[in-house]
């Protein structure tokens, strides 16, 4: 992506994610994922966005806080950066039914990018991230899987 996530956040994402479960290209494409784009981005629920996550600094500690780097763009042909969306973030553990302990506060940086600082995981395994999207009236969502803690 060479509009506002840094090339190392999304270096640190791909690392991140390596070592996951293996999707092959049609469950990439039934789940959403757009197969030519960098792991871990995927198409919000209404077809509006396309999001990106990264942990600032490429791993998800077990029960610390962590930092997310979010990225939000229009689901157009130029995947222009959506400047006017506001998102909250959250996740949860399918499996288990729960989420997290504490509320991440989002940070707007006016690009399409957003910090959701104070992610905390207190449990291993596999953890979703869900960004909720409203921008002028509309809203949408997306879920990205994010591994916790191998």
């Amino acid at each position: 992506m060479a509009h506002t996530l840094p090339c190392l956040a999304l270096a640190l994402l791909i690392t991140a994610c390596s070592g996951t479960e293996a999707a092959t290209d049609s469950a990439d494409s039934a789940s959403g994922q757009d197969p030519g784009l960098a792991d871990g981005q995927v198409e919000s629920e209404q077809g509006r966005y396309w999001i990106a996550i990264a942990p600032v600094g490429g791993q998800v500690p077990l029960s610390e806080e962590f930092d997310l780097w979010v990225e939000v763009e229009a689901a157009g042909g130029d995947h222009a950066p959506a400047v006017g969306a506001q998102i909250t973030v959250t996740a949860d553990m399918p499996a288990h039914g729960h989420g997290m302990n504490q509320e991440p506060t989002v940070t707007a940086n006016g690009d399409g990018s957003f910090l959701a600082a104070g992610m905390l995981f207190h449990m291993s395994g596999h953890w979703e991230v869900i960004i909720d999207l409203s921008e002028g009236g509309s809203t949408d969502s997306a879920r990205l899987p994010l591994p916790c803690c191998d």
